[in-house]
């Protein structure tokens, strides 16, 4: 895999303008989310995520503002797939926008999103409350369920990251198979993965448990971690194929499976 640019540096080149906002939530939906986005520069506030009356709380003038636009503007998750997922993990969850634009998608899905950063894991709570299909783990996926460390836990909200280094905060971790034993399923129809490098430790050692996912949604983080796209391939080398890239993400589907 290669990345020209990293996240933020994507980001910078189509940040959200008035026009994206309308296009995307009307007049009247599209200026409010504006306003609280693009102008209003501290403070928590309320905004649309979808033609409804639906609404996700932000902390303005942080990077939350670039995850809403990424995923409600510009679309980064936004992928046909053969049948809609039932069940879904959602790792390295944030606020819970992901879930958010999910949720909205496929309704009947049953959804975990796992966050282990505290503040972003009760933000999280808050916006996904209403949803029952949403079930919010303040916890790491890892390779093994237990306890590692937050590795940068001063970092900038969205860019926390895990490790079995240790450090002053501890978080706790669950495993691909803990999770399905505990929510009584087979398989994982979607896995959205987004844990700022620590994907490479995930993926050491070509894990038995990606036999169990169906089509896998990741954004790597080389300019993080030297060799985690290539760590994933080498995981999924003869079971998933590359199928896709949006946005940020690379998509990947069970061999002999089409989009």
């Amino acid at each position: 895999m290669r990345h020209p640019l990293t996240g933020f540096e994507q980001y910078v080149n189509k940040r959200g303008a008035i026009t994206d906002y309308i296009k995307n939530f009307g007049m009247f939906r599209g200026v409010s989310n504006y306003y609280f986005c693009r102008i209003r520069r501290s403070g928590q506030v309320s905004v649309y995520y979808g033609n409804g009356p639906e609404q996700c709380l932000l902390r303005s003038g942080s990077s939350d503002v670039m995850v809403f636009e990424q995923i409600f503007l510009f679309d980064d998750y936004n992928i046909n797939f053969k049948s809609d997922p039932e069940f879904i993990i959602d790792a390295g969850a944030h606020i819970g926008l992901a879930s958010l634009y999910f949720s909205k998608c496929y309704p009947q899905a049953q959804i975990i999103c796992l966050e282990p950063e505290s503040e972003n894991f009760n933000l999280l709570s808050e916006n996904v409350k209403h949803l029952p299909n949403i079930h919010a783990l303040n916890c790491a996926l890892w390779h093994f369920t237990g306890e590692i460390y937050l590795d940068n836990p001063d970092a900038n909200t969205w860019a926390f990251r895990v490790s079995e280094r240790q450090s002053d905060v501890t978080v706790q971790t669950m495993d691909i198979n803990a999770i399905l034993d505990h929510y009584e399923q087979q398989r994982v129809h979607l896995l959205k993965i987004d844990i700022e490098g620590s994907e490479k430790s995930l993926f050491l050692n070509k894990p038995a448990w990606t036999d169990q996912i169906d089509y896998l949604v990741i954004e790597t983080h080389d300019h993080i971690q030297s060799g985690s796209s290539e760590m994933v391939e080498k995981a999924l080398a003869g079971k998933m194929q590359l199928i896709q890239r949006q946005g940020e993400n690379w998509v990947y589907a069970r061999c002999q499976q089409e989009p």
